[in-house]
């Protein structure tokens, strides 16, 4: 944990082994979820990148989801969220199942709106890391990485 704060990382500790990277875990749902919607017709792959990007996304880089829910229940916390408006969710929106026997169609829709050229890829690329850079430098003036 040292070693990663020394060369500039904010590094979090497991309580235990698990397959697989926490992040990529919680992607994956997100991911799931995502694959689901586009094939219902929901939306498409530009205003769902638009709608994680403007609000979870946002909300996400200044506070984790726990801390979102915290503070999404206001002064009364996490509970009053969860048992509120979200106390339903699981009737109201159950988790969906994307068909992955159709996930070429997802694909080929994610392929078209962004591109597979060598050019779009850099572009695209050079911008996410801008913009993450961005996003780490405000992180850094408001909230300095905790020393051990």
């Amino acid at each position: 944990m040292g070693i990663y704060r020394e060369i500039g990382f904010d590094p979090s500790k497991l309580n235990k082994e698990i397959f697989g990277f926490v992040g990529n875990r919680i992607q994956k749902v997100i991911m799931w979820e995502a694959f689901y919607l586009l094939q219902q017709g929901v939306i498409d792959v530009e205003n769902l990148d638009r709608i994680i990007r403007n609000s979870l996304g946002l909300r996400y880089a200044a506070v984790g989801p726990l801390e979102a829910n915290r503070l999404g229940g206001g002064p009364e916390g996490a509970r009053k969220l969860i048992k509120g408006i979200a106390g339903g969710w699981d009737k109201t929106m159950p988790a969906g199942v994307p068909d992955m026997s159709r996930l070429d169609e997802i694909l080929d829709e994610i392929d078209a709106t962004f591109g597979t050229d060598a050019a779009s890829f850099q572009q695209r690329s050079e911008a996410r890391d801008e913009k993450m850079r961005g996003f780490l430098d405000v992180i850094a003036k408001v909230e300095p990485a905790s020393k051990p």
